[in-house]
């Protein structure tokens, strides 16, 4: 594995390609269309997946199965644990969850009995590459001579994912490393409703939906009360106006600049993942 400071290096220089590349809104728009319709799909369970704790223990779920031959419930406990933001209860829920929908099975190991393993079913992988793929066409568009195909394919996940584990292993996590995402993807939906606010802003129908919270609360799957909550931190921060009692939104050029610099964090995570060294 790499030296994390040259992973650090790595990310930072993606990061700042993507933020200078003149496409990076063309690819951010790219990408908020196809995760929405993705969303839509299946609202229950990106909903619950698309808060930091959550996602980030499903990532690393996948790296751990993606990089062992045998991969075992407790090399995922031991990898999130580490990272100081995901509990125990965090990762038995969000495990359970997976086997109950059927994206994971499990299995005794035949070496330990007192060992868990754990694989991706056929569900579970199509959802994977789904989600790696409702990027993969922006990525194009900002990687021409890298990213040559609008699509990951299942034989090319354990590649992935084998390259994608440097980036925990060098401690870097999108939460830490916009100010202001924060408020949003540390709730459930938080990456939706960001996604949601900048496309309102995008199709100019802010003026429409400036007073409709319900628009935006049905978009990403949550209750008025929660998206309240989370408006009225990102008014706090400057990232947008809020009126509680009108609810009226006025979306801010410090909330596109943030949300232009996590997409740019989001883009280069996965763009480290496809680069083959």
């Amino acid at each position: 594995m790499k030296n994390k400071l040259v992973i650090f290096r790595e990310i930072c220089g993606l990061y700042e390609t993507i933020l200078k590349n003149e496409s990076i809104n063309e690819a951010i728009i790219n990408h908020s269309l196809l995760i929405l319709d993705e969303f839509r799909s299946k609202k229950l369970f990106y909903k619950y997946i698309f808060k930091n704790n959550r996602f980030l223990a499903v990532s690393i779920a996948a790296c751990v199965f993606y990089n062992q031959n045998d991969s075992y419930f407790s090399d995922v406990k031991s990898e999130c644990l580490k990272t100081g933001m995901i509990s125990e209860n965090t990762i038995t829920s969000l495990l359970s969850m997976l086997k109950i929908t059927g994206r994971i099975t499990i299995d005794k190991s035949r070496l330990d009995k007192r060992k868990i393993k754990f694989s991706f079913t056929e569900k579970g992988e199509l959802d994977t590459l789904s989600l790696i793929n409702s990027v993969m066409p922006a990525l194009n568009i900002l990687f021409p001579d890298i990213v040559n195909s609008p699509s990951l394919s299942k034989n090319e996940l354990s590649l992935f994912f084998k390259k994608y584990y440097d980036i925990f292993h060098a401690g870097l996590y999108l939460v830490d490393l916009t100010k202001g995402a924060e408020i949003f993807i540390t709730k459930d939906s938080g990456h939706m409703i960001m996604v949601s606010l900048f496309m309102l802003c995008q199709n100019n129908e802010i003026e429409s939906k400036k007073s409709k919270i319900l628009y935006i609360s049905k978009n990403c799957g949550v209750s008025r009360s929660h998206l309240r909550n989370i408006l009225i931190e990102a008014n706090k921060l400057n990232l947008l106006v809020f009126d509680n009692k009108s609810g009226h939104i006025q979306i801010l050029d410090t909330f596109n600049s943030m949300f232009r610099s996590y997409m740019a964090y989001y883009f280069s995570f996965v763009i480290y993942g496809l680069k083959v060294s």
